[in-house]
């Protein structure tokens, strides 16, 4: 891949091809690698560009993401069979990232948000920074007892990762596609490894419980949304006389995370005709807005009931996200059934 321009279509195809070959002759004996490289598309978003440039990650960075992605997976799997069940990630003897975080959660945190604010995180991020440097990021590249440096030049030390030219790229604009497929060779590997059999079948939605899918989890961050504007729904802008829904302003289904700032409150109705469509420009203005100018309050507030908000982060997802919608002129939602595309003027609100 070329370092002067953007990887050209068959560039892309190659690296497209290549994903699927690890996921497919790769070797799982554990989840790491899933996580592993749903954290590198994640950081490509949040941290890089549409460019063909390299980009260097810390492995601190990349091992708060995979903490972040195995946090949920730490408490008992919801199961008559045996309540005390943590769900095996390892073939052989628990995922050394599980019991870490197992130790962390037994001091008490009740979220991702609180632990990340107390004394032991430091600690326990840097056991599992070595441990993911051990482990995935050594291994992730091989394929067929061969090792394939498509993805980066393999580290001679626990520092820091750089993705090659183009990598950043190509993990950025095919996020969807890669999150679904490791995702989903995830949700096999926990479902069919031994260790869990027998805890499975019983009513629990698996994937939800393992990446926080269920809406019922955003229920806390409400009253705070009312508050925040004065019991309005953020699309039309009219009284919330009864329930609303919390819902991501960049969907769900484009970015799975949880983040305070992309929270907003919204009329039922107003949420159901969005749906997975990015929102008008207006929409975005006023979002971008309102996440300006009550940052400390929405940071403090949303970390207080659970969540983790990042601003920067919120804003780095939503220009990858928009910046989509303007290279493939898709159409945003702007109310009910209206629909505009969008102008890459809008753009300029991330400068």
């Amino acid at each position: 891949m070329s370092s002067q321009t953007l990887p050209s279509a068959k560039d892309q195809l190659d690296f497209i091809k290549w994903i699927q070959r690890l996921f497919s002759e790769g070797d799982f004996t554990a989840t790491y690698k899933y996580a592993l490289i749903i954290a590198l598309t994640d950081l490509a978003v949040e941290l890089g560009e549409d460019s063909d440039a390299p980009l260097t990650l810390s492995v601190t960075s990349i091992a708060e993401k995979v903490a972040e992605l195995y946090w949920n997976q730490t408490t008992p799997f919801p199961n008559p069979v045996n309540e005390d069940h943590v769900l095996s990630q390892n073939i052989g003897r628990q995922a050394f990232v599980v019991n870490q975080l197992v130790t962390l959660r037994s001091r008490g945190f009740s979220s991702l948000a609180k632990a990340r604010d107390s004394k032991y995180w430091d600690k326990t991020i840097k056991a599992i920074a070595n441990n993911v440097y051990k482990m995935p990021v050594l291994h992730l590249q091989n394929i067929s007892g061969d090792v394939e440096e498509i993805l980066y030049k393999t580290p001679t030390n626990a520092i820091e990762v750089t993705l090659k030219p183009g990598v950043g790229y190509c993990l950025r604009r095919y996020q969807t596609l890669i999150q679904r497929i490791a995702r989903g060779g995830w949700l096999e590997h926990v479902r069919n490894n031994r260790n869990n059999l027998g805890v499975f079948g019983h009513g629990a939605d698996l994937e939800s419980f393992m990446f926080h899918a269920d809406r019922n989890v955003l229920l806390p961050a409400r009253e705070f949304l009312k508050d925040l504007q004065d019991d309005r729904c953020f699309y039309c802008g009219k009284k919330i006389h009864d329930s609303a829904d919390v819902d991501h302003f960049i969907p769900w289904s484009r970015y799975p995370r949880d983040l305070g700032h992309n929270f907003v409150l919204a009329h039922g109705a107003c949420n159901r005709s969005k749906r997975d469509w990015l929102a008008s420009q207006k929409h975005l203005e006023n979002w971008f807005e309102r996440n300006i100018q009550h940052d400390s309050l929405i940071q403090n507030s949303m970390r207080d009931i659970g969540f983790i908000a990042d601003l920067d982060s919120s804003k780095s997802i939503a220009k990858w996200a928009y910046a989509q919608a303007v290279d493939n002129d898709l159409l945003t939602w702007v109310s009910g059934k209206s629909f505009e595309p969008i102008n890459a003027i809008a753009m300029n609100i991330f400068d």
